[in-house]
């Protein structure tokens, strides 16, 4: 009986380490860490899109290269793949890209040696494909991109336009994707598509007259991992050219961060500044706040992200002359946000 007890003491001790050794291997594959950054200011970086990443990192297109910043150093490494749009999950190493020659390309941030390692091809298009967007949910992971078919970024209101398809896919492993649906297509801009930060799946996007024309602000949600999502639902009137940069679920309200020219109509990224809309839980808009950033004007908000009391703004400041970098933070009780 003493030797049958010691046996099941040993046999349960060896189990438990090998559990405790796999989940240790799986946070090691999955690479997940708290996220913290370092404000900083590059001038004249002249970046085309960036976003917040893993482990204090910024992934940006930087003279038409992938091009990973350490936001603590302020040290940055151009690579050696071609890339325009970029897609990032926070907590996460993961990293997708597409430029310009229809490519997307998927590849994991190696925090040791400061680079982008992987770079696999998962997509490849006779049409132009913009704007990733990735996320993680109910194992998977999913990539939202949009598909231009004809004319690109239509700069008259007169002239026609493109069809513009927001895509979706899907994969266990960033490597093998597959075509879950098309999500909404219209023959006007449909640009910077934002997985919400929430536990459902839900984008948020650009939907555009004419490029650096009127646009509104549109949301989509599904309930089928998926399968089906809802009508675009208006979020942002056309009034002025907004820009989205992300969208949260933070207790009981919804909060959309923006880029727009409102103040100053017809001038675009030179004319924007930030702000966030906030919604109640039945998304019924409550309250619109300006971000005191430190540049008041020629704001591009590219990404947000909202770490414990913290809200940091990933933004390029006069983009289409000076184009400076700047990532800066604020207490959320500074942005009136309790």
């Amino acid at each position: 009986m003493v030797r049958k007890l010691k046996y099941f003491v040993l046999l349960l001790l060896h189990t438990t380490l090998c559990i405790i050794f796999l989940i240790f291997v799986y946070k090691s594959m999955t690479k997940e860490s708290k996220i913290t950054y370092t404000d900083f200011e590059l001038n004249s970086f002249n970046s085309q899109d960036a976003k917040l990443a893993y482990n204090g990192y910024v992934v940006t297109s930087h003279k038409n290269k992938l091009c990973l910043i350490d936001s603590h150093t302020k040290k940055y490494k151009d690579e050696s793949f071609s890339s325009n749009w970029i897609g990032a999950i926070a907590d996460n190493n993961a990293v997708v890209y597409t430029n310009k020659n229809s490519l997307t390309r998927c590849g994991r941030i190696d925090t040791d040696n400061s680079t982008i390692t992987g770079n696999i091809e998962i997509l490849k298009s006779d049409n132009t494909t913009i704007d990733p967007a990735l996320t993680r949910f109910n194992g998977y992971y999913y990539l939202c991109l949009t598909r231009i078919n004809g004319n690109i970024n239509n700069a008259s209101k007169d002239d026609d336009n493109g069809l513009y398809a927001i895509e979706l896919y899907r994969s266990t492993n960033l490597q093998n994707w597959e075509f879950i649906n098309t999500i909404y297509s219209a023959f006007r801009n449909l640009e910077d598509i934002k997985f919400s930060k929430s536990n459902q799946l839900e984008i948020i996007f650009e939907e555009e007259d004419y490029d650096k024309g009127p646009s509104k602000i549109l949301r989509s949600i599904s309930t089928n991992s998926g399968k089906t999502w809802t009508d675009p639902i208006l979020c942002v009137d056309n009034s002025s050219d907004s820009e989205p940069a992300a969208l949260y679920h933070l207790k009981d309200n919804y909060y959309i961060f923006y880029s727009s020219d409102e103040e100053n109509p017809g001038e675009s990224y030179q004319g924007a500044e930030a702000y966030y809309n906030c919604y109640d839980r039945d998304f019924k808009y409550q309250y619109k706040i300006k971000i005191p950033l430190k540049f008041k004007k020629g704001i591009l908000l590219y990404d947000v992200q909202i770490v414990d009391d913290k809200i940091y703004f990933l933004y390029s400041h006069d983009y289409n002359k000076e184009n400076d970098l700047v990532l800066e933070s604020f207490q959320l009780n500074e942005v009136g946000i309790k």
